[in-house]
């Protein structure tokens, strides 16, 4: 089988959407693009998050940190692409693309949608963006949290037939939260990948 190694994509959803993230962060590979939905980023927000909803993510939490039936932070850091140093020379040329439904961590959604913003927020702090406009604010996100909405001042913008209701980018990083809820939307991942690489 013949591969074309510069046209690489890694496509993730939950926890794939955290192994995406792992990749972006961790691999040696020179990967083209990299889509991340529902993603998780902070195993111990997450923990906190799962007990609050009392749901069975916070036992397989434990589980998968290798902690002995208890909640080990350390263990769980270790293993979180939001704690983990950006290779900001090797992804320079990569694309990060992460979506997350608004209504996520809502309503039986396992994955509240601050998963997202704050390795979005992370990956524009270490590529040292110097536009405050670019991030995610505290304010913004504390209104699409507690409301599941936000304000939209273009109404067109669509992912499929979904509202956008807040993007953001800097460079080849880009962050869209659209209406939906812990889901993945296979063909618009596609699309936008290779909107972006020119294909």
């Amino acid at each position: 089988m013949h591969v074309d190694k510069s046209q690489i994509y890694i496509v993730g959803y939950s926890g794939g959407g955290y192994a995406t993230f792992a990749m972006y962060m961790r691999s040696r590979h020179k990967i083209k693009a990299f889509s991340a939905w529902a993603s998780i980023s902070d195993l111990g927000a997450w923990y906190a998050q799962s007990v609050e909803r009392r749901n069975k993510y916070a036992r397989e939490i434990i589980n998968c940190i290798g902690a002995d039936n208890r909640f080990d932070s350390l263990k769980a850091r270790e293993r979180s692409p939001l704690a983990w140093t950006t290779p900001v020379k090797k992804r320079k040329k990569s694309s990060l693309q992460i979506f997350a439904g608004i209504h996520d961590g809502h309503n039986g959604n396992v994955v509240p949608v601050s998963q997202s913003i704050g390795f979005y927020n992370k990956i524009l702090s270490d590529y040292k963006e110097r536009n405050i406009s670019k991030y995610v604010s505290k304010e913004d996100e504390k209104i699409i949290l507690d409301t599941q909405k936000f304000p939209v001042s273009d109404a067109s913008k669509k992912l499929a037939n979904r509202m956008i209701h807040y993007q953001k980018s800097s460079g080849n990083v880009m962050l869209a939260i659209f209406e939906g809820g812990h889901e993945m939307l296979s063909q618009q991942a596609l699309e936008y990948i290779e909107q972006k690489n020119g294909h």
